[in-house]
């Protein structure tokens, strides 16, 4: 007995029904519009850490980068400085990079001097190159991993 093959025609005819009905179904439009060089989809500016000032409350997610000591670490993201954003704060026990992690706190300048960072810092943290740059000072640290 001869067994009929019906999923090539059947494919067929559903692909020339669809064709035929997106044709149809699509209104004449206008050209769309030279695109902008907004970088947001929303149209509305991206908060970046420059848009920031000292003082202001922040809370961000990024991507774990260097733990310096167990007071301080850098955090990386597409949105922050190239060379990572410095947080002082306590990394959640057993995180290590590259975990995600939720940081909420002040922003801060480090002076070249140094002051304005917490006196209990472990001075084994090498923060120096961060020296008259945004940081954070964090309240709380929560870790994604």
């Amino acid at each position: 007995m001869q067994r009929l093959d019906l999923r090539r025609p059947a494919c067929g005819g559903l692909l020339a029904l669809l064709a035929g009905t997106a044709a149809a179904c699509t209104p004449d439009r206008e050209p769309m519009p030279a695109v902008t060089a907004d970088p947001s989809p929303s149209g509305v500016a991206l908060r970046t850490i420059a848009n920031h000032k000292t003082g202001d409350r922040i809370t961000l997610t990024a991507g774990l980068s260097r733990v310096l000591n167990d007071q301080a670490f850098v955090v990386r993201d597409v949105d922050l400085p190239d060379q990572g954003l410095l947080v002082l704060g306590r990394v959640p026990a057993g995180t290590r990079p590259p975990a995600l992690i939720t940081v909420s706190g002040v922003i801060a300048v480090l002076d070249s001097d140094l002051a304005g960072i917490p006196d209990d810092l472990d001075a084994t943290a090498d923060i120096t190159p961060f020296r008259n740059r945004k940081i954070v000072i964090a309240d709380t640290v929560r870790s994604w991993s």
